[in-house]
């Protein structure tokens, strides 16, 4: 059973369509490839980068009223995502699984029964594993302020600011999902879920990080050793200077010891890093970031009604110089070649679940 079937869609949505009750709307819409997956979300600036090869399916349902965004997504293909939602809000990410070290946020793997946590206007990455569901959550800060008032609480919000995942016990991530699936029905009481929802995010905010001394059974807000922090930061680092790079040099066929030269640093040095960050080495990374970039920039000449894309001009400036190669390559990464690809934007194809 695949990753969609599980949760299916509310009864009255479908592709593109949203359904609106009282000030709230609820809409869900599928994506047929990753960067059109990433743009769905609303108020998010995002970047998401396929890299299991295959034809890729990502479904978004999406609540949302003033100040506050409920949602649940699913993605058919492990992904990159570079992600940042609006300013002062806070983002909570509840998975509705999570396998051992398979889902990361900036590079640490998210332990099982921990939320991710982020602080609005804050950019932030994501490594998602195959068939991946998350159910996540927004809201404004001052919301949450005054919904911790009249329960006579408060949040320290500094304390929370370096916070990438916390734990929270199984009963609360139950609830919290419970909460959000019922948001995405249109013929809910959404006033009194919605207000509940935002007493448990208050209920798990209240009490800052630093409350939870080493004599507690489990600490609040998961951290490693500060060494172990350290040496991941300076991993981070290596690898986030690595990727700048590639960024800037697509066209320039820039290899793994060219790369380690600009570093200034040796090739097992930047494989640990590579690795310890992202899962992948740095050969790996190099080439799904050409061929993610060749379809966002494919697309992206689509979207912006040039019929004239020409395949070759733009697997040229992605670092790709034979074209049979580029080709073979895209496909098995994408499913699709890249003139089906433009075929499939040009006429406006859709696929279905049915196409798995």
């Amino acid at each position: 059973m695949d990753a969609f079937s599980r949760h299916p869609a509310p009864d009255r949505l479908s592709d593109g369509i949203e359904a609106q009750h009282g000030l709230a709307h609820v809409r869900t819409a599928l994506a047929l490839d990753a960067q059109e997956h990433a743009e769905q979300l609303s108020g998010w600036q995002q970047r998401y980068d396929q890299i299991t090869p295959g034809r890729y399916l990502g479904r978004l349902i999406e609540y949302h009223e003033q100040g506050m965004q409920a949602f649940r997504e699913d993605a058919s293909h492990a992904l990159l995502q570079q992600c940042q939602t609006w300013a002062d809000a806070i983002w909570i990410g509840v998975p509705t699984s999570v396998e051992p070290d398979a889902l990361r946020i900036n590079g640490r793997p998210l332990p099982s029964g921990n939320w991710m946590l982020r602080q609005g206007g804050e950019a932030f990455e994501l490594q998602t594993p195959v068939g991946q569901g998350l159910h996540g959550v927004v809201i404004q800060k001052h919301l949450l302020a005054d919904t911790a008032r009249a329960h006579g609480l408060s949040i320290d919000w500094n304390a929370w600011r370096q916070a990438e995942h916390l734990q929270v016990d199984h009963a609360d991530q139950l609830a919290c999902q419970a909460a959000v699936n019922a948001l995405l029905f249109p013929h809910t009481h959404v006033a009194a879920i919605s207000a509940s929802l935002k007493e448990l995010m208050v209920q798990v905010l209240a009490t800052p990080p630093h409350w939870w001394g080493k004599s507690q059974a489990s600490s609040r807000a998961s951290s490693p050793p500060p060494d172990r922090r350290a040496s991941l930061a300076r991993s981070r680092r290596v690898v986030q200077q690595a990727r700048e790079i590639i960024e800037e040099a697509h066209q320039d066929r820039l290899s793994v010891p060219a790369l380690c030269n600009r570093l200034h640093v040796s090739r097992r040095t930047l494989q640990y890093c590579f690795e310890r960050v992202l899962g992948m080495s740095p050969m790996q990374y190099l080439r799904l970031a050409r061929l993610n970039a060749a379809q966002r920039q494919m697309r992206a000449s689509m979207r912006d009604g040039d019929d004239r894309v020409r395949i070759q001009d733009i697997a040229f400036q992605c670092g790709f110089w034979h074209m049979g190669q580029f080709s073979a390559d895209y496909k098995q990464l994408f499913g699709e070649t890249p003139s089906a690809s433009l075929s499939r934007w040009r006429n406006g194809a859709k696929r279905t679940f049915a196409d798995f």
